[in-house]
């Protein structure tokens, strides 16, 4: 594959529930390039969330493809998921009774890098985060700005090349709104990654997001940041 050749690609992406009954995506394409950011905005019911688990295979599509770095990833999806993170809504992507840093630990050994290897980085993506005095606390305790910072640590760890991002801010209040999607911007500034995220929060996509994919209404809407920034 080209350098050029997009990181994502989602075409015709179709799932229904309830027997056919639910559309929850309907039709989906687009593509995203490497290194840029690119939002899912839309209401609660849009198919934010149902397009993010069908890239990471969590979901199995009714009909259309997802390819990640040039790899289908119903086909092949070890090899596809090799180059993809995710940061789950609610911080779901994190283990409550594990500690913060054991939590880094853990997910960067099961993307294939050696957890004693990667406590330096450890180190400076808690202090950036400025979680670094709660390393040893189990993030059951934490509050949920605290456990939303660990839930991007943990992706930023291990190294991955694409970042899907769900729903980052849900249910934070204003102030840890403001400092995720501050971090947020300067991680994505710091380091070459490509990311998707997903938020009904307008605010959310036009301070992160280069693009954005508006949904609604089993239909989709692509705007380049100039188009409503």
């Amino acid at each position: 594959m080209s350098n050029d050749a997009p990181d994502l690609v989602v075409d015709g992406l179709t799932k229904r529930f309830d027997d056919g009954a639910v559309t929850a995506v309907d039709d989906l394409s687009f593509t995203v390039e490497p290194g840029s950011v690119v939002g899912l905005l839309g209401p609660n019911g849009a198919g934010k969330t149902t397009t993010i688990k069908s890239i990471l295979g969590l979901v199995i599509p009714d009909s259309g493809s997802v390819e990640v770095g040039g790899v289908d990833v119903h086909d092949r999806p070890r090899l596809a998921h090799r180059q993809i993170d995710a940061m789950l809504e609610g911080a779901r992507n994190n283990y409550w009774r594990l500690t913060v840093e054991e939590n880094l630990r853990y997910f960067a050994g099961i993307s294939g890098l050696d957890p004693d290897a990667v406590l330096e980085e450890c180190d400076e993506i808690l202090q950036r985060f400025e979680i670094d005095e709660k390393r040893d606390e189990v993030v059951r305790n934490l509050s949920r700005g605290m456990k939303q910072k660990v839930s991007l640590a943990s992706v930023l760890v291990t190294d991955a090349s694409i970042v899907c991002i769900d729903e980052p801010t849900l249910g934070l209040d204003v102030e840890s709104t403001r400092q995720l999607k501050k971090e947020l911007r300067n991680t994505i500034d710091q380091q070459d990654m490509t990311v998707l995220l997903s938020s009904h929060d307008m605010d959310v996509i036009e301070d992160v997001c280069d693009r954005v994919i508006i949904m609604h209404a089993l239909a989709k809407e692509i705007v380049d940041s100039d188009g409503w920034s």
